[in-house]
């Protein structure tokens, strides 16, 4: 008995040992790559592997039972019955991360000083450990430490003076600005509106410029001035790959299509998922104007019809509101 019960630990420590160790060697080699990519580093990556790992061999494990046991006519409803627990288990797990681990230094000298001279230090120091089991806490705290000096480093260097970033793209734009307690503001003024589709813009336009010239991904507030549906789109995939704290979007009595209800209902449950404000604001007053000559162009047409119609002439059948073939939202704010 005593046999089996150090077999086991000794299995139980080999496997944290080299889980540890996997994870900081990834870690130091992967860092520099995904800052000089401006793309933000998990603050429960070691956690998260190291807890997941298990999972994912038990639920492998009983894949191959259930392939077996299909192949050979055998009860299979053990099987998948204990590949839900395990599923459901692993999805609750993952409820307590979220993008408020994300570290986004931005790529500059003092990041890549910081990444080289942490990984020499714990380099040295594991050199000097004489069991595989201090090398392995030696490897573990450098990683952390490193990631723990990008954090207040990307928080130090936060360029609280630095103008407003404007993107463009055909006819839309966006603002990216400074905020209070070193997170941005987002304004986005069609942006999203402009080709590809708005989860490319968001993962690839917009988070890379915020990480690149912010070092964050913490976001105080995400304006739309333009309601559609591909903002809508946007501003969902925003919210899966950022901190956002709070979405606002202007009043509007109606929008073009199904599509962009169903777009912007999916969009308030994804930001009550994340636990993101969801406010409505009076629209602007460029879209106010704009809607008031919109509809003043009609309210015209319609007078001269029924002036048509009083002096015996031909009378078209002018189009209503109801009838209107669908037009862009931004038409329609006021």
């Amino acid at each position: 008995m005593r046999s089996q019960h150090r077999g086991a630990k000794y299995i139980i420590q080999r496997f944290f040992i080299g889980t540890a160790v996997v994870q900081a060697v990834a870690i130091f080699a992967s860092t520099p790559i995904l800052v000089a990519w401006k793309l933000p580093i998990s603050c429960l990556t070691i956690v998260g592997n190291v807890v997941f790992l298990p999972f994912l061999a038990v639920f492998i494990a009983l894949s191959m039972l259930l392939f077996f046991a299909a192949l050979f006519s055998l009860p299979l409803g053990p099987i998948p019955f204990a590949m839900n627990k395990v599923a459901s288990m692993w999805t609750w797990l993952l409820g307590f991360g979220g993008n408020s681990f994300f570290i986004a230094p931005r790529p500059t000298v003092i990041t890549f000083l910081i990444i080289g001279i942490t990984f020499a230090c714990t380099a040295f120091a594991t050199q000097k450990q004489k069991t595989n089991g201090r090398r392995a806490v030696a490897l573990l705290s450098g990683a952390l430490l490193m990631m723990a000096l990008l954090k207040i480093s990307s928080i130090a260097t936060f360029p609280s003076d630095l103008q407003p970033v404007e993107l463009k793209k055909n006819k839309g734009s966006m603002k990216i600005l400074p905020s209070q307690n070193a997170r941005t503001e987002i304004i986005d003024d069609g942006f999203f509106n402009a080709s590809p589709s708005p989860q490319k813009i968001a993962t690839y336009d917009v988070r890379t410029s915020t990480i690149e010239n912010f070092g964050t991904l913490e976001i105080n507030k995400v304006l739309l001035k333009r309601p559609s549906y591909r903002s809508f789109e946007g501003t969902a995939a925003l919210l899966r790959i950022a901190n956002i704290h709070e979405v606002e979007v202007p009043y509007f009595k109606k929008l073009p299509s199904k599509k962009s209800w169903r777009s912007f209902f999916e969009l308030k449950r994804q930001a009550e998922h994340f636990g993101t404000k969801f406010t409505r604001s009076s629209a602007s007053t460029a879209f106010c104007k704009r809607g008031r000559n919109h509809n003043k162009d009609r309210q015209d047409s319609a007078r001269s019809s029924s002036r048509r119609y009083k002096r015996g002439q031909p009378h078209k059948k002018e189009v209503g509101l109801r009838d209107a073939p669908p037009i862009q939202a931004s038409h329609q704010l006021c």
